[in-house]
């Protein structure tokens, strides 16, 4: 539920879209929804028939026998309702009962059914391609039809685990930085896909490359390496392919194997590889103790979290890796939010309330304004974990690959002054979507709010601005690791530049400050 996923304090408005948890929390809603479009296809098969005929057929009756299948006879024929009639009108309710923008981007949504419904689809291929026709009206490119294939893909995503070849890849322009807005950053065969499909399923721009392999995992014992370019998948070249279709390629059952064309960089020759799929256990956080040289101006010893997704997995992993490196004498952290293109969002929320000691993490609204309004549990009402949290300084990485659930979290951070952001502007997707599962197996991906960060600001589209560059040392520097940071660190010694200026004393949001700033000057005039 929307309360058990994230700390809401009492606050949740009525009728709020539980839904913004990113979870799919529509249990039972595919079958009621199948139910209405049963009747709601009856009516609208009417309207495929000429007065003439309507006369001729007399009274038919459209109440709860709609369920089972309704056949109209015509002096042309037979007109059934049929399973693909009740499929395109589960996507419609879908979007008419969810979709955040009520006006459905100037369409006539129920005029749009019935003039669809008066050349139903005969195949489910047609079907699939009227409901992405649909969707396409509303001008949102988040809001998407899945295939049975891509929810599946998603949703093993978000539990933690995958059948591939253990690779995270994204599309690179040797020309421009890794994480450019332009490309689709992103895990190909990792968790992180799950986010790119519901974002998009657009062709990817520049070459694909090997953010990093799996360790130990089937593609690094292959001889795959960080930096590879990534030409071809069983023989089909990777250039126009979205990145949902380069994880689909690489994903496969456990004990098969798949051929992957891997060109090395700096002049290498292409070479195919064949590569054995197993079951990989995604791990979303990677976290290491700096060496005892990379300290802030204070002499404080940095720890250094990476965080490349949002699953199940990502909340208790972050904690118990914040409270080993503490354990281990870290007094200030680097948390790395590079290509972190999102993921689910119940996560984002629970990490801001580990760093938070209390204050806003995020509003949610609707086209009627804010709805939710989740906040981080006061420490002082903690008394089970001692009534304290985490207050060491906080140095938050950012760049464009940092999109959604991740805006989150740094919104969070940056608003409340419990940390310094570094990098570039972020993202700027500021909607969420809900999961609708439709009676096939496919789904619908359906924005059905948008959140503002604790200042109330509304980045989509707009990104959130970091605080200061980051050091040039580090911008390439994220494949290789969390030792390889360090490394970096030590050799450059940027560590105490990066928190110069990092908050020490937390300082929450309050929306309304420009507000009552304005007010004072007025009242002095």
């Amino acid at each position: 539920s929307c309360a058990g996923a994230a700390r809401l304090a009492g606050r949740t408005a009525a009728g709020a879209p539980c839904a913004a948890t990113g979870e799919d929390s529509n249990d039972g809603v595919g079958d009621e929804m199948r139910a209405e479009a049963q009747g709601e296809a009856s009516a609208a098969l009417l309207d495929r028939l000429s007065r003439a005929s309507r006369r001729a057929l007399g009274s038919i009756a459209l109440g709860a026998s709609a369920a089972a299948a309704v056949v109209l006879a015509t002096a042309g024929g037979a007109h059934a309702v049929t399973d693909e009639d009740l499929l395109f009108l589960e996507a419609w309710r879908a979007i008419d009962r969810g979709y955040v923008d009520k006006t459905f981007n100037g369409v006539s949504w129920f005029q749009y059914r019935q003039d669809a419904l008066k050349s139903p689809p005969a195949t489910r291929e047609q079907t699939y391609d009227a409901i992405r026709k649909m969707l396409a009206q509303l001008g949102d490119p988040f809001t998407r039809f899945l295939t049975p294939e891509a929810y599946a893909t998603i949703m093993s995503g978000n539990t933690g685990s995958v059948s591939g070849v253990g690779l995270e890849v994204t599309f690179k322009d040797d020309e421009v930085q890794q994480g450019d807005a332009g490309d689709e950053a992103g895990s190909g065969d990792v968790a992180k896909t799950q986010a790119k499909i519901v974002g998009g399923n657009t062709a990817g721009e520049g070459v694909l490359t090997v953010v990093a392999p799996v360790a130990g995992g089937p593609a690094a014992r292959a001889g795959i390496e960080s930096g590879d370019r990534i030409t071809a998948i069983g023989g089909q070249p990777t250039a126009g392919l979205s990145l949902y279709e380069i994880a689909q390629a690489l994903q496969g059952a456990p004990g098969s194997t798949v051929s992957v064309r891997v060109l090395k960089p700096a002049g290498g020759k292409e070479m195919d590889v064949s590569v054995e799929r197993q079951v990989i256990t995604l791990e979303p956080v990677r976290s290491a103790l700096c060496g005892p040289e990379v300290t802030t101006k204070r002499g404080e010893r940095v720890g250094y979290i990476s965080l490349s997704t949002f699953n199940s997995k990502s909340a208790p992993n972050f904690d118990a890796a914040l409270a080993e490196l503490r354990e281990q004498g870290a007094r200030a952290f680097v948390i790395d939010l590079r290509n972190n293109s999102g993921g689910l969002f119940p996560a984002a929320v629970q990490i801001a309330d580990s760093l938070m000691p209390r204050g806003v993490v995020v509003y949610i609204s609707d086209s009627a304004g804010v709805k939710d309004i989740y906040e981080a549990e006061d420490a002082g009402d903690m008394p089970d974990k001692g009534g304290e949290k985490m207050q060491e300084p906080i140095v938050l990485l950012v760049n464009r690959g940092t999109a959604s659930a991740s805006e989150v979290l740094a919104g969070a951070l940056k608003d409340n002054k419990r940390a310094l952001v570094l990098g570039e502007g972020t993202f700027g997707k500021g909607l969420i979507q809900s999961l609708v599962p439709l009676s096939d197996g496919s789904a619908v991906a359906v924005t059905v709010a948008r959140y503002q960060t604790p200042a109330l600001k509304d980045i989509n589209k707009v990104g959130i601005k970091p605080d200061k560059w980051l050091p040039t040392a580090l911008k390439d520097v994220l494949a290789e690791g969390p030792e390889k940071v360090c490394s970096v660190l030590e050799q450059t010694g940027s560590a105490e530049g990066m928190f110069e200026g990092a908050p020490r004393k937390f300082d929450a949001a309050d929306p309304f400050d420009e507000l009552d700033d304005l007010d004072m000057e007025m009242a002095a005039l």
